[in-house]
């Protein structure tokens, strides 16, 4: 009995990222997506394609982009693997809903994404994927660097005036 493992790829990076007129951009809303693409690093299709192959010899690759009729094979499935550009999967949302509704009640659920890692979708690791994709979306990280820095300056710049430093 064999078992029929499908990954599903599909980038949902806007391709103009890399373009040069994206990089000369000074519209606020570009400049903002470009700095989130570069965080975050996004793999291409052949990579994702040759980097499942190598974990999942006997996979399906498919592409949902490409192919309108993609959840017509996940009844049949027993493992459904998302291949996700990046490291956390932005965007994936809308597909992780869909495929765990049309999986087979056992099939398991897996991730692969660009950086090598591969591990299992539970509920766990769901919840903490959206979390970390919020902070990354809204880069909190940076915000908070930002308002720490915002406060320390003016008491260091006190403090060196006081010790007679300019």
């Amino acid at each position: 009995m064999t078992t029929l493992t499908i990954g599903l790829f599909f980038s949902p990076w806007d391709p103009h990222l890399k373009s040069p007129s994206a990089v000369r951009s000074r519209n606020p809303l570009t400049m903002y997506r470009r700095a989130f693409w570069f965080k975050a690093n996004p793999r291409d299709e052949r990579y994702m394609k040759d980097l499942f192959t190598g974990y999942f010899r006997e996979g399906v690759f498919i592409n949902i982009d490409r192919d309108p009729f993609w959840h017509e094979n996940l009844g049949e499935a027993d493992t459904v693997v998302l291949l996700y550009p990046d490291a956390i999967g932005q965007g994936f949302y809308p597909l992780e809903t869909k495929v765990q509704r049309r999986k087979k009640r056992r099939a398991a659920i897996r991730a692969l994404n660009g950086r090598r890692r591969e591990f299992l979708l539970n509920r766990a690791t769901l919840y903490s994927l959206r979390v970390r994709r919020i902070m990354e979306r809204w880069m909190l990280g940076e915000v908070a660097a930002l308002i720490l820095f915002a406060f320390i300056t003016p008491v260091l710049v006190v403090i060196d005036l006081l010790k007679g430093r300019r």
